[in-house]
């Protein structure tokens, strides 16, 4: 049973993540403001934080391929040329 339940709930369904749907934040009971600065207030938090950190992931991996395949094109090479000295 719930008693005395007074919460302001802003859901964002709008995330910009890969990862999240929906995002809920509940409002601070003693705070006076606009619905539309609430609204602002939320974007940019979720802008800060889920957003940005997921693209830098994938920016990070993007060269990890390449990376990979060329040190191991590299690795064979070197191999195959000390084969052909010795």
């Amino acid at each position: 049973m719930i008693r005395g339940l007074n919460k302001q709930v802003i859901v964002v369904r709008d995330t910009g993540s890969d990862y999240f749907e929906e995002a809920i934040f509940i409002v601070d009971p003693s705070v006076r403001a606009a619905d539309a600065d609430l609204a602002a207030e939320a974007h940019r938090l979720i802008a800060a934080s889920a957003g940005k950190s997921s693209r830098k992931q994938s920016r990070k991996r993007k060269w990890l391929i390449p990376a990979v395949l060329f040190g191991s094109a590299l690795f064979l090479a070197l191999g195959y040329f000390l084969a052909q000295i010795l």
